[in-house]
């Protein structure tokens, strides 16, 4: 038999991925093995280490691309080319608007609720370490809002601060709305206290 063909290749790579998505969440990193994200696609354990060499791995590519990875597109975004055409605080309300849109979906809901209940265990023993992620992530919206400092429309202050500022209540609010909420989620009232939340973070930092 002949190898697989790529595309063959990507289709089980990402059908593994959702897998373990679905069971880390659901009976814990710690608590599922490679053979159940195996046996849950219908493929053989030893065809899983060919995608995968083991659990850590699977989850640090979950980790890139969803939960703190996804703040990447943020380094995508020019800040001073959105301010001329939309204006600071619109640029500040579209970002959050991007960030809710994406943490309300079930993929995003999934890996919240890994890292809320098993971060610490993970750093502990040698898996991915979530707050590392989190301080990239930080560290990337810092830089929006140095920009926005430098460029007199922000209070001069540590940009990492505003950073903290802006990102510690919307995280608050992903928890109480999200991850920690019964089915459906309350995705309209999110928006409507991180709404609350933006307005008092332009009221005290414009």
């Amino acid at each position: 038999m002949g190898r697989p063909r790529k595309i063959d290749a990507q289709d089980t790579k990402a059908r593994l991925l959702d897998a373990a998505l679905e069971l880390f969440s659901t009976q814990g990193f710690f608590g599922t093995s490679m053979r159940q994200i195996a046996r849950r696609v219908g493929v053989r354990e030893s065809a899983l280490y060919h995608y995968f060499p083991s659990k850590n791995a699977i989850l640090e590519h979950l980790l890139a691309s969803l939960g703190p990875g996804r703040v990447a597109l943020i380094d995508a975004i020019d800040v001073q080319a959105m301010v001329k055409a939309l204006g600071v605080y619109e640029l500040l309300e579209s970002m959050v608007r991007m960030m809710i849109a994406a943490w309300a979906s079930p993929e995003e809901r999934m890996i919240a609720k890994i890292v809320l209940t098993e971060g610490a265990r993970l750093a502990n023993e040698g898996g991915p370490a979530p707050q590392q992620l989190f301080q990239q992530s930080r560290s990337r919206v810092a830089k929006v809002f140095q920009t926005l400092i430098d460029d007199g429309y922000l209070i001069r202050a540590e940009a990492d601060s505003v950073a903290l500022a802006f990102l510690g209540p919307l995280m608050a609010l992903r928890i109480t709305h999200l991850v920690v909420a019964a089915d459906p989620p309350d995705v309209e009232g999110l928006f409507r206290e991180a709404e609350r939340h933006l307005k008092h973070f332009w009221k005290t930092h414009k």
